[in-house]
């Protein structure tokens, strides 16, 4: 029930022309609420304490970033300090980059 009910909320930010901020803001929650495991650094956290590290970094760079995309490719997907990409994988799908995973969700939730 809960999964649905933030799908819902996620699909409906879209659906009624959510801003960026909006539209990011449902993107780390997606991330947060689920059974994903984010690699960093070589160490694998919960989709809870990635949330959380990439909330941090977006507060940081906020005022440099204007889109979903730019989240993505600018604070998203890689470590600013070593270069090196995040990954996710999830249960029952294969291991990706961080940034093939959000932008697929993107699609996901622009698409429904």
């Amino acid at each position: 029930m809960k999964r649905a009910l933030l799908l819902l909320s996620l699909i409906s930010s879209f659906a009624f022309g959510a801003t960026s901020d909006q539209q990011i803001t449902s993107l780390i929650s997606g991330l947060r609420e689920s059974a994903c495991q984010f690699e960093r650094g070589g160490v694998w956290y919960s989709g809870y304490k990635a949330a959380q590290h990439l909330e941090d970094k977006w507060n940081y760079a906020k005022d440099d970033i204007n889109s979903p995309e730019d989240f993505i490719n600018n604070v998203a997907s890689g470590s600013w300090m070593s270069g090196s990409d995040y990954h996710v994988k999830c249960p029952n799908q294969a291991e990706m980059t961080s940034r093939a995973w959000l932008l697929q969700q993107l699609q996901q939730l622009r698409t429904q």
